[in-house]
Parts: structure tokens; sequence; C-alpha cells
């Protein structure tokens, strides 16, 4: 019985490991074109100390949160959007459009 436990909570916690990195995947690979559009064009390329993203809210209306990033981060401008890369998170961000901007302080 103690084994069975033990063995199910193992499953549990590799998957759930495996469920984050296959997700991680999936975003790098959709940014994919558009990191690659940026990277053909850059402006401006710089270290970041401090960065945060706007996060939405999760619930109908409810207001965003800035959400802070941790680690070393590379700010990556092109023409059109601009990246913020976490290369040891393995996260990017990606944004473009009108609706995207960017404050320095």
């Amino acid at each position: 019985m103690v084994a069975i436990q033990i063995l199910m909570s193992f499953v549990i916690i590799v998957g759930g490991i495996l469920f984050l990195f296959i997700r991680q995947n999936r975003a790098r690979e959709v940014n994919a074109p558009l990191r690659d559009e940026i990277q053909a064009q850059v402006f401006l390329s710089t270290r970041l100390d401090h960065a945060a993203i706007l996060g939405t809210g999760g619930l109908r209306g409810a207001p965003g949160v800035w959400i802070r990033l941790g680690g070393p981060k590379r700010l990556v401008v092109g023409a059109d959007a601009f990246m913020i890369s976490m290369p040891q998170a393995l996260r990017e961000f990606v944004c473009t459009g009108r609706e995207s901007s960017i404050a320095i302080r």
C-alpha cells in the first residue's frame, strides 16, 4: 500500500515536470517566426537589470498585475516588434502590434 502511494506521488511529480517543459517548448515554437524576424532586423540589443510584464487578470474584468521577471534578461528590439528573453529560464516574451510598448524608468 505504501509502495503504491510512493509510486503514484513519483508519477504525478514527473508528469507535472514534463507538462511544464512541453508547454514551454510549445510556446517557443509559436514565437519562432517572430523571433527570427526580430533577430534579422535588430535595432537594439541590451541587457536588462529589472523587467516586469503586465499579466492579464484571470477573471472577467480583473485588473492586470505587474509580474517581475527574475534572473538575467535581454531586450532585443526589431523593426515591428520587441522580445524579452530569459536564457536561464528558457522563456521569451515576444510583443508585436500597437498594443505593445516599452516603458523605461
